[in-house]
């Protein structure tokens, strides 16, 4: 068994294209044997664009220096006999995390206090709370702390966790590989009470809930194999998040803020030697550096694909809002540093469903279920389907369905019934009350006469309640919000110039056109400014799937709460050129869309 003690080495700043102190000069110099990665810049280095004329951050640097130990090895024999105890090993590894945020590009309105350009954050994992924010300073140091982990994998596994004592990272890491490298991984404590053994391969980790702590997820390599005897390695571990700043409106500065619809699970993998994301969207609750009320919010988010400057889902304590990011155009890059605003801005996902005004949120895609795990979910995307997978329909089945009969996805209800029968179906209860989706529970399957009057019957700006179209190849219905507000001038012309007898028509299919922008980019900022896509996702008769193949085939079946005859039930339908209000069998596999 090997024994490792980490030891901290003096780092300097690079001259990365990130660093700028108060005089807006680069600061340079050298940081000997080391490298790093940037935030602030592309997958291919180059920075980041600015041209969009939005509060940007110049970027995060992590640096992690690496410096050398001794270990000292000896025998022991028994008085007794003349075996010897086995040999044991320690090496130690140096490591400082430093972090630097710069000035904004443009002043942050709400931020009146200070000067935007002399903002700056420090994450101080120095003290008993890890993190602290600093204004006027241009540099800032992350120091790990006492009890922080480093996870330790050598020939694709799990061998040893690394503890820092206030001084050193030390731990034991078992039978290492001779020939093979030493991997390390830094996961902020997300593993706390997790058991690992020397047949771990991967384990997953949550980022979701920040309120205690921002999540850094990294990882490194040793630069040489290990050899036996060898104590002292040296590695440098690679930042694979992003860091958000938030604006938060004056009215909110004393709510916990939760946004949606982000990438929150990441898989540590051994074998692979990389902390990738798992594509599970979850809700995060934002981190406030202050201990009083306060209009300033930290978020780490993983790469993933986003529309910079689109108001998406979010929640003030009950209040719903929206939010917004800047800092690219169209993903997240590991290393950037992004900024946003949290906006008071309550009909993001509005849709009013009865002549009494009451209105609800829906879900930010189609329910989903997997039956060997239990497991429900709202789909990834909003334009997701599962086809021909609902064939496979069975209590054993490890992949996920989203065509039920009537009802099976209630309490009590078995959400793999398949029979053909339509008085195999019942409706006993909706949805499990405590079924977590898009980070609420509640949620309720939509009456009949909701669905008629969501689509049909509610007044909304220029009478455009919905537009048949496409999106990223899946036939659907587009439906807006009561007040949709659109920012992107662009997105404006082009939802503006399409003809008005394209809207609220179910026998035509329109595709967007504006110059420089394609079909699906236009219709990913109306999603992101509150719209809601219902795909065409087809339905099942036993294990027999059907209108899901091109285009031109496809059709949308929805269920909704409402019962008619003992066989029948109330949808809402649509085709390619048809569409409308009904009833079918229950023993037909729909989809379901459900509100709040």
């Amino acid at each position: 068994m090997v024994f490792g003690v980490l030891m901290p080495a003096t780092t300097y700043a690079q001259s990365d294209g990130f660093f700028r102190g108060s005089n807006d000069e680069y600061n340079n110099r050298a940081a000997e044997g080391l490298s790093n990665e940037t935030f602030g810049t592309t997958g291919s280095g180059t920075p980041v664009p600015t041209s969009i004329n939005m509060p940007l951050g110049n970027g995060l640097w992590i640096m992690l220096a690496a410096g050398a130990g001794y270990a000292v090895a000896r025998r022991r024999r028994s008085r007794r006999n003349t075996t010897h105890v086995s040999k044991s090993t320690m090496f130690l590894l140096a490591l400082t995390m430093i972090v630097s945020l710069t000035q904004c590009k443009k002043k942050i309105d709400t931020i009146s206090s200070v000067d935007a350009a002399d903002v700056f954050v420090t994450l101080d994992l120095g003290n008993s709370s890890k993190y602290s924010i600093v204004f006027g300073e241009g540099t800032a140091v992350v120091n790990y702390t006492q009890g922080d982990k480093i996870h330790v994998g050598c020939d694709g596994k799990y061998v040893g966790t690394l503890i820092h004592d206030g001084t050193y990272f030390s731990g034991n890491i078992a039978n290492p590989k001779e020939g093979e490298y030493l991997y390390f991984y830094f996961v902020s404590g997300l593993l706390d009470g997790t058991e690992m053994s020397s047949a771990t391969t991967t384990y997953n980790v949550s980022i979701s809930d920040q309120r205690a702590q921002l999540p850094i997820l990294s990882c490194g390599v040793t630069t040489e194999i290990y050899v036996e005897g060898k104590t002292s390695y040296t590695s440098v571990l690679h930042n694979k998040v992003a860091l958000a700043k938030f604006t938060v409106d004056e009215s909110f500065k004393s709510e916990e803020i939760t946004i949606f619809n982000n990438l929150t699970e990441a898989t540590i993998d051994f074998t692979n030697h990389t902390i990738t994301p798992t594509g599970k969207k979850y809700f995060i609750k934002l981190y406030n550096p202050s201990e009083e009320a306060s209009t300033e919010r930290w978020s780490i988010l993983m790469p993933q694909e986003y529309t910079s400057g689109t108001k998406k889902l979010a929640k003030a304590g009950e209040n719903f809002c929206s939010y917004v990011l800047w800092g690219g155009m169209l993903s997240l890059q590991a290393n950037g540093f992004y900024s946003g605003n949290v906006y008071n801005y309550s009909s993001v996902h509005g849709f009013t469903v009865s002549s009494s005004g009451n209105a609800v949120m829906v879900s930010s895609g189609n329910l989903q279920y997997n039956p060997s795990g239990n497991d429900w979910r709202v789909a990834p995307n909003q334009w997701d389907c599962l086809g021909m997978a609902n064939a496979n329909i069975a209590p054993d089945y490890t992949g996920y369905i989203d065509l039920f009969g009537w009802g099976a996805w209630g309490v009590g209800n078995n959400p793999t019934n398949s029979s053909t029968s339509s008085g195999a179906y019942n409706w006993t209860n909706d949805i499990n009350e405590s079924v977590m989706i898009d980070g609420y529970k509640g949620w309720r399957t939509p009456t009949k006469d909701e669905w008629d009057f969501m689509l049909n019957i509610r007044d909304v700006a220029d009478n455009k309640r919905y537009i048949k179209t496409t999106c990223h190849g899946v036939l659907g219905l587009l439906v807006f919000p009561d007040v949709f507000e659109i920012v992107l001038w662009s997105v404006q012309q082009a939802f503006a110039t399409a003809p008005d007898n394209v809207y609220n028509r179910q026998d035509v299919v329109y595709t967007y056109v504006y110059s420089g922008l394609t079909h699906d980019q236009i219709v990913d900022y109306l999603l992101g400014y509150g719209a809601v896509f219902l795909p065409a996702a087809g339905s099942r008769t036993g294990t027999s799937v059907q209108y899901t193949s091109d285009v031109s085939q496809m059709a949308g079946y929805y269920w909704s709460s409402t019962p008619n005859e003992a066989n029948n039930s109330g949808n809402m339908w649509f085709g390619y050129n048809n569409g409308n209000i009904g009833d079918a069998e229950r023993c037909k596999g729909y989809s379901v869309r459900l509100v709040q």
